[in-house]
């Protein structure tokens, strides 16, 4: 559908993710990375992840052509990863510019 090289970078540590969270963390990546192949036409999409004992933090970044002004008022895909961060108590970083590519960041406790 979309033609963009894709980065997946995992580093974990002994604990789990509650369910909860990782089904949260999994619907913010995916509307991240849909809205920055559609909306953002990147040569390059990666998602990287690091967990450890004090939680955990993700970072989907594109080199699209990124929007300036608020993201949340772009459209309901913000609105909603918004909402999943607050729902399992995580911070969410919305950070783009125009033709400078867009990184999305999201961090916060959720282990088991």
């Amino acid at each position: 559908m979309f033609k963009v090289n894709f980065d997946l970078s995992w580093h974990g540590g002994g604990h789990v993710l509650g369910k909860n969270t990782a089904t949260h963390l999994h619907y913010i990546i995916r509307e991240a990375v849909f809205n920055a192949a559609r909306h953002g036409k990147p040569s390059n999409i990666g998602v990287y992840m690091r967990q450890d004992d004090n939680g955990f933090s993700v970072k989907i970044v594109d080199d699209g052509k990124g929007f300036a002004g608020t993201p949340a008022a772009t459209g309901m895909g913000f609105h909603t990863m918004k909402y999943r961060a607050k729902a399992i108590g995580a911070t969410l970083v919305i950070d783009s510019g125009e033709k400078s590519g867009t990184i999305i960041s999201v961090s916060g406790e959720g282990l088991e």
